[in-house]
C-alpha cells in the first residue's frame, strides 16, 4: 500500500537500448537528477545483448537508486514468446499488445504498489528515453494518476548523441533493445539471429509453425507478412567480406 506524498514518485523506465541507457547514465553521472526508482520490465524474450547491458546498469545502480527488474508480463506467462506459442498467434506490426502486456502494464502494476490506489492527482512521473529524432512518440498516458517526462528532449539529445555518450561513459556496446521474435526486424537481423543465436531463431520458427497450425495465420514474423525461414542461410554477405549498415526499422513501436 502506498504512502501519502505531496510530489509524484519518479520512475525511470529502462529498456536497455541506446536512449534509456544514456538517460540512466546521465543520472548516475550527476548530469541529471536521480529518479526515485529505475524499472526494467523484462519480456523474457529480450536479446542477450540487452540483458547484458541491463545487468551492468543494475550493478551500477546498487546503493544509489532502487532498481526493479520486473518479470510480470502477463497472467498466462511472463515470457512474451511463450505467451504467443501457447495461443498459436504472432506479434503483429501495428498492434501494440506486446508493449502494453509486457512493458507498460507490468510497470503500472508495480507503480501502484508504491503509490497506492489514490486518484484525483498525479501520483507517478514516468521518465522515458525519447530522443529529439522521435518527438512524435512523446505523448501523455490515458491514466490520470500518472504523467510522462522526457529528459532527453529537455537536454536536446538525439539518438546519435545518446550513442556517443554511451560510448564515452559506458565500457560496453549498446544496441537498440527489442525482442528476438519482433516482427519489425529487417532481413539482416533475422539472418544474424540465425547465426549468433540459433536456439532463439528456432523458437521464432516454432512460433510461426504454431500460428499456422492453430490459427491458420498466412503471414509470418518478417514484417508480419512472410516466414523467417527464408533467412535460414548457410552463408551471409559477411562471409564474403561484405558489410552493410545495420539499422532497425524506425517505424517500430518497441519500448525504448
Amino acid at each position: 500500500m502506498g504512502e501519502s506524498m505531496s510530489e509524484p514518485v519518479t520512475f525511470l523506465s529502462l529498456g536497455g537500448g541506446v536512449q534509456s541507457t544514456a538517460l540512466l547514465l546521465k543520472c548516475l553521472n550527476g548530469e541529471y537528477p536521480m529518479p526515485d526508482h529505475v524499472v526494467f520490465s523484462d519480456t523474457g524474450s529480450e536479446m542477450p545483448e540487452t540483458y547484458a547491458v541491463v545487468k551492468k546498469l543494475q550493478d551500477m545502480c546498487e546503493g544509489k537508486v532502487p532498481f526493479e527488474w520486473l518479470k510480470d508480463g502477463n497472467k498466462e506467462t511472463w515470457k512474451l514468446h511463450e505467451y504467443y506459442l501457447s495461443r498459436g498467434t504472432l506479434p503483429v506490426i501495428g498492434i501494440r499488445s506486446c508493449t502494453s502486456k509486457f512493458k507498460i502494464d507490468p510497470i503500472k502494476r508495480f507503480q501502484r504498489t508504491i503509490v497506492g490506489m489514490g486518484r484525483g492527482k498525479i501520483l507517478v512521473e514516468s521518465w522515458l528515453g525519447i530522443s529529439t529524432d522521435e518527438r512524435r512518440r512523446a505523448t501523455q498516458p490515458e491514466a490520470k494518476w500518472t504523467r510522462n517526462k522526457y529528459p532527453l528532449l529537455e537536454m536536446n539529445m538525439s539518438r546519435d548523441a545518446c550513442k556517443r555518450y554511451n560510448e564515452e561513459h559506458f565500457n560496453m556496446k549498446v544496441d537498440k533493445s527489442g525482442c528476438f521474435c519482433c516482427p519489425y526486424q529487417h532481413a539482416r537481423q533475422w539472418t544474424e539471429l540465425n547465426f549468433k543465436y540459433p536456439e532463439l531463431f528456432q523458437i521464432s520458427v516454432a512460433m510461426e509453425a504454431e500460428a499456422k497450425l492453430k490459427s491458420a495465420f498466412r503471414g509470418g514474423l518478417y514484417y508480419s507478412k512472410e516466414s523467417i525461414l527464408q533467412f535460414q542461410h548457410s552463408h551471409t554477405l559477411l562471409d564474403f567480406g561484405m558489410e552493410i549498415e545495420n539499422k532497425c526499422d524506425p517505424s517500430g513501436g518497441c519500448f525504448l
